[in-house]
């Protein structure tokens, strides 16, 4: 969906915008992980409004601005069951809204296509939902082509697919920053038929295609990046985008074809980010774990000194209260010794004397995949004011289950330093509460599901990718 809006009207659309957001953050789920299906509620990949000054030609701005404003509309759905459930949502707990968007959208669209539409090309064949950031700028180009032409625009955007595979990266953590290559929080074309009417699907088509680019940068200098290497001929051996002529050939198809187009004016305004969806943990009740250290100074001495030298350390993962806490428990070194957190019996974990810690779900709507380390971390607790673990934390969700390397979950030790600044822990050394001199402490022990393969240096954090 795409509106160009006078600016007279920016704060009334504004205000619908936001409440829509509201509305999307209290029935829609993000990642194909969230939820079994689409029953209750619809699951996303990709979610977000972007906002900005309409330019008079988006590729030259010193020609100006036209006075308005550009609002686009980035939904990308796991299944297309999430759809429908989405327009059975509206009707019946976002009606006035629903009805709003409605005579908006007659006043200011340019255009809009309601599950016609699949993705075609991206960064990755594989699932995850995409999370862009508020503020990241964004590109958005919309084209209208005669079915005459559509091997060769799906020609051309197969090469550019290609082009930006080799060129990109997705995520804020894949770089540095973009001197290299632009980094990306999402990026893909859509395509599919052109209706008469988009939410009368029964009025039939036009006989057109519509191919819509979506693609969100970390930072404006991604898009600095990608217009500069999108010039490369490819010469150097480097990858280059139809030898150096294909920013030219996507004017040349702009001209023929375009509804609408930005270039680095508009920004993501709304999302689902800022509400996290709840993670379903309940599948992980019994799963074995092994702990690795970071990689800092600290974390490999306590890890030797626990381990006795042999940085073997696994624990069996319980689920209680449906999901509300999760236990760690069965802690063992080698596979076979059973371990107690008290320092002078490390390895007799037997009976009251076994290493267990309790974790609760936080409380917060805006960390609901946070667990807290609450109460003692022995099997039977006893001296529980000098041996617990409070404020010891991890996150658990889709991008940090431990099912694979690249999906570790990370052991924070609360100290002075963790989810409640202030309240330690004393469990806790002082040299492990944050981070210190000479290492930062934060993700100080890597979780991997056991036999999903070790830890990587540093961690990983993995890339955020679409199905087609």
């Amino acid at each position: 969906m795409t509106w160009s809006v006078p600016a007279a009207y920016e704060k009334e659309v504004d205000a619908f915008w936001k409440s829509h957001e509201a509305w999307m953050q209290k029935t829609h789920t993000m990642g194909e992980a969230s939820a079994k299906d689409d029953s209750a509620g619809p699951r996303l990949n990709e979610f977000f409004i972007a906002k900005g000054k309409e330019m008079k030609n988006p590729l030259n701005p010193e020609e100006g601005e036209t006075g308005n404003l550009i609002y686009q509309m980035s939904e990308a759905y796991v299944d297309a069951a999430g759809i429908a459930k989405h327009m059975e949502l509206a009707q019946e707990t976002f009606a006035e809204g629903f009805a709003e968007m409605m005579k908006l959208n007659a006043q200011f669209g340019i255009h809009i296509d309601v599950g016609t539409l699949s993705v075609f090309t991206c960064l990755d064949d594989k699932v995850s939902n995409i999370k862009a950031g508020k503020g990241e700028p964004t590109i958005t180009i919309t084209w209208r082509v005669p079915l005459k032409d559509e091997k060769e625009i799906d020609a051309f955007w197969k090469q550019h697919e290609s082009w930006m595979r080799a060129t990109h990266t997705m995520g804020a953590d894949s770089a540095k920053d973009d001197s290299k290559g632009p980094r990306l929080t999402s990026y893909w074309i859509a395509k599919g038929k052109e209706m008469k009417d988009p939410l009368k699907p029964e009025e039939g088509e036009t006989g057109n295609l519509i191919y819509r680019m979506s693609e969100s940068y970390v930072d404006a200098a991604g898009i600095a990046k990608h217009m500069e290497l999108s010039a490369s001929d490819g010469k150097d051996g480097s990858p280059s985008f139809i030898g150096g002529k294909g920013m030219g050939k996507l004017m040349e198809y702009n001209e023929k074809y375009a509804i609408q187009m930005d270039v680095g004016t508009v920004a993501v305004f709304t999302n689902l980010s800022d509400a996290t969806a709840k993670f379903d943990v309940t599948p992980y009740d019994g799963k074995t774990y092994s702990l690795y250290h970071n990689g800092t100074a600290c974390s490999k001495f306590m890890f030797c000194f626990f381990t006795g030298g042999s940085f073997q350390f696994q624990y069996d993962l319980k689920v209680l209260d449906g999901g509300e806490q999760m236990d760690a428990h069965n802690f063992k070194v080698c596979g076979c010794l059973p371990m107690s957190p008290i320092p002078c019996c490390l390895f007799c974990g037997f009976g009251p004397c076994g290493f267990y810690g309790k974790h609760y779900r936080s409380k917060n709507p805006a960390t609901p995949n946070l667990f807290i380390g609450k109460g003692g971390i022995c099997e039977t607790p006893c001296c529980v004011m000098c041996m617990h673990h409070d404020n010891d934390y991890f996150v658990f969700d889709a991008d940090h289950d431990g099912s694979t390397p690249q999906k570790a979950g990370y052991y924070v030790p609360g100290g002075k330093e963790g989810v409640t600044p202030g309240i330690g822990n004393p469990f806790t050394p002082p040299c492990l509460a944050g981070p210190c001199a000479c290492c930062d402490n934060s993700n100080f022990m890597v979780n991997i599901e056991k036999g999903a393969g070790g830890a990587v240096k540093g961690g990983i954090v993995p890339s955020q990718v679409m199905k087609r």
